[in-house]
């Protein structure tokens, strides 16, 4: 049996315990945020994104670039590959030099794990057929050269690598290019040595058969690959992306019988940024396809360190020689790699004289750094 207490004692106990009511009515009250403490909430968290955001790219960026160089040693590799087989490295282009032969890119495939690729083509045919200034990709070459390989590609470069705007008149319908970013290096740009329809200072040109023997300079002193951009697939008359777009200046020309461009020899970079500002229009095709043997799109000279602040240029004669320069999307340089199979990053801001020596195999120049 309960007893209730005294009404004394309730009236006490409500005395001497005044909040007891009023923590059981708001005992199932939560309070929220404010909304100055949402604000400032938000504020901190942003501003932990915005510090962390650079490094989580920057992470990406390294990892990126790492990628890149493993992809130019494995090009770099399969090039060897081809030496030590044929004993001599692989020729670029053709023998017939206003025509466009094979690049090293495609004659190295079976050294690139790229068997299947390498019997899509017919290389008892050229890449490209017609007449010098009417020359389209050749019908029996659509399907190789449509096949996008990865290891020629740099994955810091965000371009598309499938261009359908050139070379393709006359082609079957659906037929594509699928570019590179890995050149070979076809000149320093000494004398005449950015034209690689004649014999140059470098280790490809024109159905050249360099060997280890030809290497003077040393393997380790001369570079067999570099990094280039894609073009941005657009043409224009003036304010060309730089990187992106290959000028054609009018006073560049020449002819079959002599290497190099009427009277120029030897340029200096005042000549170089001249002959890319100055061009009467600039196209975006550069790096367009790793199948076709030319310098615009598979080949580079280092007549300049990477990343030179004016447009590549050119001659409306050939588009086997020109001022095709190393670029890349890495901030401060470009990767390359040299006949021992050493991949490195070059700098910007370093010597021209030293990058250019570098293209050469047998400049005796000297190479301190």
């Amino acid at each position: 049996m309960r007893v209730s207490p005294p009404a004394q004692i309730q009236s006490r106990s409500s005395v001497f315990f005044p909040c007891q009511s009023e923590k059981i009515l708001t005992a199932g009250k939560s309070r929220g945020f404010t909304l100055v403490e949402l604000l400032v909430t938000i504020a901190i968290i942003g501003m932990l994104v915005g510090l962390l955001l650079p490094a989580v790219q920057q992470a990406r960026e390294s990892a990126r670039k790492m990628l890149c160089s493993n992809n130019m040693r494995q090009t770099g590799l399969a090039i060897l590959n081809y030496e030590s087989q044929m004993k001599y490295f692989p020729g670029m282009g053709s023998s017939q030099k206003e025509m466009c032969g094979f690049s090293v890119q495609a004659k190295i495939l079976p050294f690139m794990e790229q068997e299947g690729v390498n019997h899509l083509i017919d290389y008892s045919q050229p890449p490209l057929s017609g007449s010098k200034g009417n020359m389209k990709l050749n019908p029996v070459q659509e399907n190789a050269a449509s096949v996008r390989i990865s290891s020629y590609l740099c994955p810091s470069d965000g371009e598309n690598p499938v261009f359908t705007e050139y070379q393709l008149t006359g082609a079957g319908s659906g037929a594509t290019l699928n570019g590179t970013n890995f050149m070979v290096v076809v000149g320093s740009g000494k004398g005449t040595s950015y034209d690689m329809r004649f014999p140059t200072d470098a280790l490809f040109y024109c159905e050249s058969k360099v060997t280890f023997g030809m290497i003077t300079d040393g393997a380790g002193n001369t570079l067999m690959l570099v990094e280039s951009l894609l073009g941005n697939h657009q043409d224009s008359s003036e304010n060309p992306t730089v990187g992106r777009q290959v000028g054609t200046h009018s006073s560049l020309t020449g002819n079959s019988q002599k290497p190099g461009f009427s009277g120029v020899s030897d340029p200096s970079a005042s000549q170089l940024r001249s002959f890319g500002e100055d061009a009467g229009k600039f196209q975006g095709n550069r790096g367009a396809s790793w199948i076709l043997g030319r310098s615009l799109f598979t080949g580079a000279i280092t007549a300049m360190p990477p990343n030179p602040q004016f447009p590549d240029s050119t001659g409306s004669s050939s588009q086997q020689m020109g001022f095709y320069f190393a670029r890349s999307a890495h901030a401060g340089g470009a990767n390359g790699m040299t006949a021992d199979g050493a991949c490195r990053f070059f700098s910007d801001g370093m010597e021209r004289s030293l990058f250019m020596a570098m293209g050469s195999r047998n400049g005796n120049e000297a190479l301190d750094e």
